[in-house]
């Protein structure tokens, strides 16, 4: 108890059983699975469409997993723009990742395959919620990265390299243990370089109740939102202006 009002945070760490090289390594071999039968999957799934319009039905984001399938692009950088949260909380995203088109799929995001994570902002004296947690390879809200603006933000990731890459997962808690701060109103986009980004997935605001003029009250406000096209075309000016920046080392 008096640990929990001195402020101490307390981590997780890796309990090495006797049998832990195996597990390990079975683990690693049934992710491979899971890997191979997800780019299965993907061919079934239907692409996603940058020009969703307001009389199409968006999927409500998962905590536990998100996956964004679309049609190959070039891409070196990849840009997740939070646009609304739930209950309008700083958004909190445990990992990204970017897959490259070949065969096998790679997760081309990997902070050990070199890729580097910016952000426009990241929740300041939280060890948990740090921006290099986004692109780690550990899921969980113990491995994650919160905005430190209520109910916006973005986090780019610049790739090693070009990439012929279709395919953008991505979630607020892995184990799904929180599903506060999810994201609800996003762009994904990507860029051969910076400044040039193109939407390749995303989920446009919620379009409001259509109301009959002749019968709406008089002082009823109309509803606060966002509209669907200036939601896409105004993406490069929202993108492609100049933002104070955070990087993973500043962070750390």
């Amino acid at each position: 108890m008096q640990a929990v009002f001195a402020g101490v945070q307390h981590g997780e760490r890796t309990l090495r059983t006797p049998d832990y090289d195996e597990r390990t390594a079975k683990a690693a071999q049934l992710r491979r699975l899971i890997e191979k039968l997800d780019d299965q999957l993907a061919h079934f799934t239907p692409l996603a469409n940058p020009a969703l319009n307001q009389t199409q039905a968006a999927p409500i984001p998962n905590p536990r997993e998100n996956v964004e399938t679309f049609a190959p692009v070039e891409a070196r950088f990849v840009r997740f723009t939070v646009h609304e949260t739930l209950n309008h909380a700083e958004p909190c995203l445990d990992e990204l990742e970017v897959f490259t088109a070949g065969d096998p799929p790679q997760n081309a995001a990997l902070s050990s395959a070199g890729a580097k994570a910016t952000a426009s902002g990241t929740l300041p004296n939280f060890e948990i919620h740090k921006l290099e947690h986004i692109n780690d390879g550990k899921t969980g809200n113990d491995h994650s990265w919160i905005s430190n603006e209520a109910g916006r933000g973005w986090v780019q990731i610049e790739l090693p390299e070009k990439y012929l890459i279709n395919k953008i997962v991505w979630s607020r808690d892995r184990r799904e243990i929180y599903k506060d701060r999810m994201p609800t109103v996003y762009t994904i986009e990507t860029a051969t370089a910076p400044n040039l980004w193109q939407p390749v997935a995303g989920r446009p605001p919620l379009r409001p109740p259509v109301m009959n003029l002749a019968t709406r009250p008089s002082r009823t406000r109309r509803p606060s939102t966002i509209s669907t096209r200036r939601f896409f075309t105004s993406l490069d000016s929202t993108t492609n202006a100049s933002a104070s920046t955070t990087t993973a080392s500043s962070d750390g």
